[in-house]
């Protein structure tokens, strides 16, 4: 599972706050479509500084599926 080997070594988030939404219809290598672009500053548990999580969805049918989900 993607959390286990992305997430866990950060512990629980204490605190999240959004820093960027954008909407784009293209994405590098990607077909035109509709695009959610989400980055957010997040404290941890762990005794690491805090770091921006993105998450990136595509829309199918309606909903928002997740197509990407970094940690710097």
């Amino acid at each position: 599972m993607l959390r286990h080997g992305v997430r866990e070594p950060l512990e629980a988030a204490k605190s999240r706050e959004i820093a960027l939404a954008q909407a784009p219809t293209s994405l590098p290598g990607l077909p035109k479509g509709n695009y959610l672009i989400l980055s957010f500053t997040t404290d941890f548990d762990s005794k690491t500084t805090m770091k921006v999580e993105t998450l990136s969805m595509v829309e199918v049918d309606g909903e928002y599926k997740a197509i990407g989900y970094f940690i710097k």
